[in-house]
């Protein structure tokens, strides 16, 4: 059953990364950026401040995790995750309908939004299905394998939205329409999933206890956070890592059309393409470290690659020097490649099987939380800053307040991993 899982899972994860492709923040904030510039109506203010709202986007449709957990508990989970693919599917290709006006940008912002808070569910109930027809020992081999197909059609993908949009900035419409259609045929396609043992699963959700059930109360997360210390430790330390990150990606787009004037192919190569090559590329050097490792002591050594990429975009910008801001799309490829599985995984170190929708639906409500406050804290930082002083020195000021909060989330996972070992040891 695990070979026939995987097998069809992959068959439909050639179409699904394809739907998704148009909407990755790298992607749909270059788009936005420049396609709605100068149009009338639309501020420069304006302008940014969207941008840092599609930056957030995926934080912000990550909110609805606890939703999702909670609507399909007792439901069969491959026919649920199905419905949501294709409610996903429509929102992308309503995107091709947004007028080039004050109104459409807001559109594409707003279709953004949708598409990622229902996608959220698809990404709180997909590792369930892993965890159900993936032995522990090979889980995070086959979701390396899924994220390579991922990683690698999305980069195919980026190039070419960002070849036609350079062609034709309105190819848009042509484009969104035939990524909802990939969409449609992927979930078609995952439809034939089986699920391992669904019944006694579904039996022991719909039996559990009230308070152990997974709800939209902030008391279920504290809940969670106050019964395990060490799932604790790795969100703060999740937290104060990761919003630095956040950060940085909204503000980079600004400089990138603003500071460098770089075009669509070349903002997109940046921000999509040249992260999804080097994250394929990195994915089995990590996979097979998180299979020897708990997630706390391979966050203590992957997280200084996210350091690294703040310390290259800090020196680019300050220089002037583009090719900087290349090699930092290298070193962010390689850290998402170990990013993607520890984020798809980790919580999976923590959680006893019947309470696995409930930690990953904690761990991606609070990836909301920074994801919604960070982007925007980091654009209305830049904001304020350039209203004070000149561009450049703005961009360099925001992007040291990244570096500063990446640092001191590495070293808080380092701490952790010391703290654990020795536990360990004498426990």
């Amino acid at each position: 059953m695990a070979r026939l899982s995987y097998q069809r899972e992959l068959s439909s994860w050639w179409l699904l990364p394809l739907m998704l492709s148009g909407l990755h923040a790298g992607t749909i904030a270059i788009f936005l950026k420049k396609t709605f510039a100068g149009v009338e109506g639309v501020s420069s203010w304006q302008l940014d401040f969207a941008v840092s709202i599609l930056a957030a986007s995926k934080a912000i449709g990550f909110l609805a995790s606890f939703l999702w957990a909670s609507v399909s508990r007792g439901k069969r989970k491959v026919r649920f995750i199905v419905a949501l693919q294709l409610l996903t599917s429509a929102a992308v290709a309503f995107i091709a309908f947004a007028p080039r006006n004050g109104f459409g940008m807001w559109m594409v912002t707003g279709l953004c939004i949708l598409s990622w808070t229902i996608w959220s569910g698809v990404i709180t109930l997909r590792t369930g299905v892993w965890r159900a027809n993936y032995a522990d020992a090979y889980r995070p081999d086959i979701a390396s394998r899924i994220m390579i197909v991922d990683g690698l059609v999305m980069a195919v993908a980026g190039l070419m939205i960002g070849k036609s949009l350079d062609y034709d900035p309105m190819t848009f419409r042509y484009l969104f329409v035939a990524m909802g259609c990939m969409g449609v045929i992927g979930a078609a396609l995952y439809r034939k999933m089986p699920f391992r043992h669904e019944r006694q699963h579904l039996a022991t959700e719909r039996a559990a206890d009230k308070k152990q059930r997974p709800s939209l109360s902030p008391i279920v997360i504290a809940r969670v956070l106050r019964d395990d210390r060490w799932y604790r430790g790795y969100l703060t330390c999740m937290f104060m890592m990761g919003f630095g990150n956040l950060m940085l990606h909204p503000i980079l787009t600004i400089a990138l059309a603003d500071e460098f004037n770089v075009g669509y192919g070349s903002g997109i190569a940046i921000s999509t393409v040249i992260p999804a090559v080097f994250m394929m590329l990195s994915i089995p050097f990590w996979s097979r470290r998180l299979e020897r490792m708990h997630v706390i002591d391979f966050r203590a050594v992957h997280v200084w690659s996210f350091a690294l990429v703040s310390t290259l975009v800090l020196l680019g910008v300050w220089y002037h020097q583009v090719t900087l801001l290349y090699f930092a799309a290298m070193c962010l490829g390689i850290g998402y490649g170990g990013g993607v599985l520890a984020w798809n995984l980790g919580h999976q170190h923590f959680a006893p099987p019947d309470r696995d929708a409930e930690y990953m639906g904690v761990h991606i409500t609070l990836t909301g939380i920074r994801g919604v406050i960070g982007p925007i804290i980091g654009v209305q930082l830049y904001l304020l800053l350039s209203s004070w002083t000149n561009q450049t020195t703005a961009f360099v000021s925001c992007f040291s307040v990244c570096l500063a909060t990446n640092l001191l989330g590495a070293t808080g996972f380092v701490l952790l991993s010391r703290s654990r070992r020795r536990f360990a040891s004498t426990g």
